[in-house]
């Protein structure tokens, strides 16, 4: 039985576990949803379904209409403007922000994160990879620099990229 379970009313047998996107859960919940998910699984196995996890998370959010403005109207300038905000759709807790280290390398930076999981950190790493991606940036790298789950006072996150649709 998952961690509060029974008041969020998941059912193990459904699709998704019976996760409606549109409603908020209890981080216990989501922790033993991603524990359940990820249990047995190597290290590579976990990274690759991070990836995943990130990928369809983003294709989700920036999809139809969304995607076509994004495109035209992102950049890393206004990634770095709008990250608070995107985080506080998904999280309800933890104060995100992003530090502009060089012209093509953004640190992203989560602080007082109630809800955090090692699993969960890492999606929004990947996720953070996939918005530059569909800002126009090539060649875009993220990796993890410090994590609160290995004994960092926050996580951070540095992601690299060659010049975008707008600066070539």
């Amino acid at each position: 039985m998952l961690p509060g379970a029974g008041r969020c009313q998941l059912d193990v047998s459904a699709e998704a576990f019976g996760i409606l996107a549109s409603r908020w859960y209890p981080a216990e919940v989501i922790h033993g949803v991603c524990d359940a998910v990820i249990e047995g699984m190597a290290a590579t196995q976990r990274a690759a379904l991070a990836r995943d996890a990130a990928r369809v998370l983003m294709d989700a959010t920036l999809r139809g209409i969304y995607r076509v403005l994004f495109e035209q109207l992102a950049s890393p300038a206004r990634i770095v403007q709008f990250a608070p905000r995107i985080w506080r759709t998904y999280f309800d807790s933890g104060e995100r922000r992003t530090e502009v280290v060089s012209p093509r390398r953004h640190d992203g930076i989560v602080r007082d994160w109630r809800g955090h999981h090692p699993f969960l950190c890492a999606v929004q790493v990947h996720s953070t990879s996939s918005l530059y991606q569909a800002a126009g940036c090539r060649n875009v790298a993220t990796t993890s620099l410090e994590c609160v789950e290995l004994g960092a006072p926050h996580c951070r996150w540095s992601t690299t990229w060659q010049p975008c649709h707008d600066e070539i």
